[in-house]
């Protein structure tokens, strides 16, 4: 049943995923790739955008002087990312593929992100991928991800198909409808990495009420790494 609500939601995307393209880098982004690596050392630095969609943090990656790399199943955006990021005179390295098998070699990247990615999946099924990031990471490499909490009110606009996971009703928002989300507490997170053998390097709450302060919304931002030995820190 939720191979078939994988489907439906990847529908979903597809189908809006004009409406809802981004043009601008979220702030959390620019912050930890900035955190990561000065100016100076970026150079030759291999970024993994995991669901990459219209490019918009592809394009961020390549004017912060990154080696940029995209994947996405989704053709549509990524020819959007194409768009982008040639629109900064840097080449174009996406693949169309699946997030969660991605094809690229054993620890070819310093950074991946997963913006807007792992919360829009089962909690089995973001495992598997951050145990896919896990292997793509360099040691000592690092990642970003964020995740929706479990006081967000979307929650309330969704049929419950699981423990933590949420397909989104016709009163979710403009869109959404059919999209899957999954809502987690912190415990839970602090579960699913150490599943996945990575560690938790920072991780922090987002809080904001919109709609004239009737919706809350809330997320994690979760920066995290593997280990730069071969044996996991404990």
């Amino acid at each position: 049943m939720l191979s078939q609500l994988e489907q439906v939601s990847r529908t979903s995307w597809e189908r809006n995923i004009d409406e809802f393209r981004l043009i601008w880098p979220d702030t959390e982004v620019v912050r930890f790739l900035g955190h990561t690596a000065r100016r100076g050392q970026r150079s030759g630095l291999r970024v993994l955008d995991l669901g990459c969609g219209g490019g918009r943090h592809l394009a961020c990656v390549a004017r912060e002087g990154f080696e940029g790399y995209g994947i996405d199943y989704n053709a549509v955006g990524l020819e959007q990312a194409r768009q982008s990021v040639a629109a900064e005179g840097q080449p174009s390295r996406v693949v169309l593929a699946d997030v969660a098998d991605p094809p690229f070699a054993d620890e070819r990247f310093d950074i991946v992100l997963a913006w807007g990615v792992l919360f829009h999946t089962t909690p089995d099924r973001a495992v598997t991928m951050l145990r896919q990031i896990r292997r793509l990471l360099k040691p000592g490499g690092r990642m970003l991800a964020n995740w929706r909490s479990d006081e967000d009110d979307m929650q309330h606009r969704g049929k419950r198909v699981d423990e933590r996971t949420y397909l989104m009703g016709d009163d979710a928002e403009s869109g959404l409808a059919g999209t899957l989300y999954t809502f987690s507490a912190r415990a839970d997170l602090e579960s699913t990495y150490a599943q996945a053998d990575l560690r938790i390097d920072n991780l922090e709450r987002r809080d904001l009420w919109i709609n004239n302060l009737s919706m809350h919304c809330s997320w994690w931002i979760v920066w995290a790494g593997k280990p730069a030995s071969t044996e996991t820190e404990r």
